[in-house]
């Protein structure tokens, strides 16, 4: 992709100076990173399955133990797959799919991350072997995980119930402790329900949605604190030298999981709507209109 000036190697990039580098004569290119805000696309008019934004010399490899696709661009290569640590990697005859609008990058150089998972280790006495071995040998690599965004204008239709406490007194008959009974008024709350409906609207935005299963909900979830503040306008030169995990699910797939939590959000704003004017509120949306946008 980026050919050296000096003794014609591809160029990768250096996390330390955020430039490209040689890793044979140690030539640098810098290079300029764009902090524009990101792209929204309307849902209808998302950008095309193959994009040439990517770069040249794009190819994709599968692992043959879990099927985890990567994309790869110049000479950059992997030993073993990053997931499930298979070394059957092979090329694939696959588009690379549309190259993403933004991108948030490395931060920390490869003796740097070793170093914070060695600190990490020293903590667990328990941790696998293998992991420990693999830290001593520097087996580590840089892998971009990708990630749909969307943003949601909708607008949803409600009904349910709300409820309103109130405190009753009851007679309940109690036994003294010499065996007499006798009747006393004690305080009880009931709820009393009646049934609503309405409309609520809400502007959603920052719906992440991973775009593969490789990682369950809860490693999604530690890796998810995402630095949305750094990210910058994607250019091949910031995956030069590392891998892309393939998308295995296109815009509109993403879209549909994304229709859940977006769901349950309005869910919420309805309740919590409801509850300004009452104790309790129980709700249940009835249809649903949305303009949307990904990026």
């Amino acid at each position: 992709m980026y050919k050296c000036k000096s003794c014609g190697g591809d160029l990768v990039l250096n996390i330390a100076r955020q430039e490209l580098k040689c890793p044979y004569c140690g030539a640098l290119k810098p290079f300029q990173a764009s902090r524009e805000t990101p792209y929204a696309y309307d849902i209808r008019f998302a950008p095309p399955l193959e994009d040439a934004a990517w770069g040249d010399q794009t190819r994709i490899v599968r692992c043959g133990g879990c099927r985890a696709g990567f994309i790869l661009t110049g000479e950059t290569a992997v030993s073993g797959c990053p997931f499930c640590g298979s070394a059957q990697i092979s090329s694939a005859p696959e588009q690379a799919g549309a190259a993403p609008d933004s991108l948030i990058p490395f931060q920390l150089t490869r003796a740097q991350a070793a170093e914070r998972l060695r600190k990490w280790l020293k903590e667990r006495r328990f941790a696998p072997s293998a992991l420990r071995r693999a830290v001593g040998r520097e087996a580590l690599t840089g892998l971009y995980l990708s990630q749909w965004a969307y943003e949601d204008d909708a607008v949803s239709d409600y009904e349910g119930r709300t409820g309103r406490h109130e405190e009753l007194k009851v007679p309940v008959t109690v036994t003294d402790p010499d065996g007499k009974q006798r009747q006393e008024f004690r305080s009880r709350t009931r709820t009393r329900w009646k049934p609503v409906s309405g409309t609520v609207s809400d502007h959603v935005d920052g719906v992440m949605i991973h775009g593969t299963d490789r990682l369950t909900d809860d490693q999604w979830g530690e890796a998810g604190a995402y630095q949305l503040h750094r990210l910058v306008r994607y250019a091949p030169e910031h995956i030069a030298g590392f891998a892309c995990e393939k998308p295995e699910s296109d815009v509109q797939e993403g879209w549909r999981r994304a229709q859940t939590l977006v769901d349950q959000q309005m869910a919420a704003l309805a309740e919590r709507t409801l509850c300004a004017d009452a104790d309790e509120a129980e709700v249940r949306l009835r249809l649903r209109e949305d303009e949307l946008q990904v990026y």
